[in-house]
């Protein structure tokens, strides 16, 4: 029996970063991948997805809010968030709004691997600094 396919959807305003994503998770998956510059068109692409990676600072609508635009649109499917921004000035509200991780665009391309394979397997990703801190509260 053929395995499924991933589905994922990334999203930051910044076509390059997109692809620099795109690049190091086809070299640990096997996906199909949406773009989306804007949360506007986050929000039209999502369908059928396995997978959000986001950022939170874009033009517009805020990452926050689109975190929980998406939880509505698309229950089910997790948001990973991928951002500049330290986890202390995001991280919690991010979790707060609905994503199943954080993770910050100054760290290696493993622990991004690392967070996506743990957020589509059901679990929520945190860096062990952050998690090592008092628990989240939600």
């Amino acid at each position: 029996m053929k395995r499924k396919r991933l589905r994922f959807l990334l999203v930051d305003d910044h076509p390059v970063v997109r692809a620099g994503i795109k690049q190091i998770l086809t070299e640990n998956f096997e996906a199909d991948f949406a773009e989306a510059g804007t949360a506007q068109e986050a929000l039209a692409a999502c369908r059928d997805l396995d997978l959000v990676v986001m950022d939170v600072s874009m033009p517009g609508r805020s990452g926050i809010d689109l975190i929980t635009d998406l939880t509505k649109c698309c229950p089910g499917t997790p948001c990973l968030v991928l951002s500049m921004h330290e986890e202390e000035q995001f991280a919690r509200r991010a979790l707060k709004a609905g994503a199943s991780g954080y993770v910050t665009k100054a760290t290696a391309a493993t622990e991004l691997v690392r967070a996506v394979k743990k957020v589509l397997e059901g679990g929520t990703y945190v860096s062990e600094k952050l998690g090592s801190t008092s628990p989240p509260q939600f």
